[in-house]
């Protein structure tokens, strides 16, 4: 799992005494390896058919949920949630043996017939509990958990009331390029991955006053002593906002190097001993000035200020502070 920042990096506030810039740090997994074996998986996937009972959107829903059966072995278990208006479990959590495929594929050939009643829960939260509630009412458990979400549209979800984050899937014409997304989001790189970020003892002062995990539907501040993400998948890249405040005058000179020390730590996804790497320096790229018209740097700006939103608003939201929110 490597780490990097990407090389713009951008002022966002000074005063007579100090400066705010941002960098973003890059966190990324190979991609897996097709020879490789992975550990057994418990899915869940959720199914939007919404507008595609008929005609050929359905055709490339039920040909892309061939392929996730295809890639589960006989260890993996698959379970098979629906929504349109209302939202229903069409499959329970069963082994992908032979005759376990067998009975999933004739669920998926059977999906134009199924009708879902509305409901007053908006039916895509309500099925992704449903999901979740698959999971966590496990008796028996495989030691990788996944909710995969399989739609026409690219959107990411956080279960706030659970550990589950939910990927998507675009049904797709192309089984080929299809199946590697399946195997990449079936291949967890590593479990429960932690970053820890320090200044290095060789750089400028600085202090590292922030960090905003930024994905596809939700943003977190996290702790720069523990910045928690969770699983990672195969090929799969994370962005954290890294917010660092400098004396006046000093974040663009060239003279004032900054160097952030990264350590990592994981549980392997089949021994699940934790695992912990050695410790590397980065060093943080030059920020622009405020007065920076360059589009990427605006760019850099805007996605802080909204980062230090949402985040303001969560903790409103845990304090029951509605209003604030």
């Amino acid at each position: 799992i490597d780490a990097f920042f990407s090389p713009e990096a951008a002022v966002v506030a000074s005063n007579r005494s100090a400066e705010t810039y941002v960098a973003v740090l890059n966190v990324k997994s190979q991609p897996r390896n097709a020879a490789a074996n992975r550990p057994p998986v418990d899915l869940v996937m959720v199914i939007d058919v919404r507008g595609s009972v008929t005609g050929e959107e359905l055709w490339m829903l039920k040909r892309s949920m061939q392929v996730v059966i295809s890639s589960l072995g006989s260890a993996d278990r698959l379970s098979v949630v629906a929504f349109s208006g209302g939202s229903k479990r069409l499959f329970p959590l069963r082994r992908m043996t032979r005759c376990g495929q067998t009975a999933a594929r004739r669920v998926v050939d059977a999906l134009a017939s199924v009708e879902l009643r509305r409901e007053g829960t908006p039916a895509r939260n309500d099925a992704l509990k449903k999901a979740a509630k698959v999971l966590e009412d496990r008796r028996q458990k495989n030691t990788v958990a996944k909710i995969i979400l399989l739609t026409n549209s690219h959107e990411d979800h956080r279960l706030t009331t659970t550990r589950f984050t939910v990927p998507s899937l675009i049904f797709s014409h192309d089984d080929n390029e299809f199946a590697k997304r399946v195997g990449n989001l079936l291949s967890v790189a590593a479990q429960d991955f932690k970053l820890e970020l320090k200044l290095a003892s060789r750089s400028a002062q600085a202090e590292i006053t922030a960090v905003y995990s930024l994905a596809k539907g939700f943003t977190d501040a996290l702790s720069p002593d523990s910045v928690a993400l969770g699983d990672l998948c195969a090929a799969e890249e994370r962005e954290l906002l890294v917010e660092f405040k400098v004396p006046a005058g000093t974040a663009s000179r060239g003279s004032h190097h900054r160097f952030i020390s990264v350590r990592c730590s994981h549980r392997d996804p089949f021994t699940q001993e934790l695992v912990n790497s050695k410790e590397r320096e980065l060093i943080v790229p030059g920020p622009h000035t405020v007065r920076s018209c360059d589009l990427r740097i605006e760019q850099l700006r805007r996605r802080h200020v909204s980062a230090r939103a949402v985040a303001e608003s969560r903790k409103c939201v845990a304090r029951n502070d509605v209003s604030g929110a």
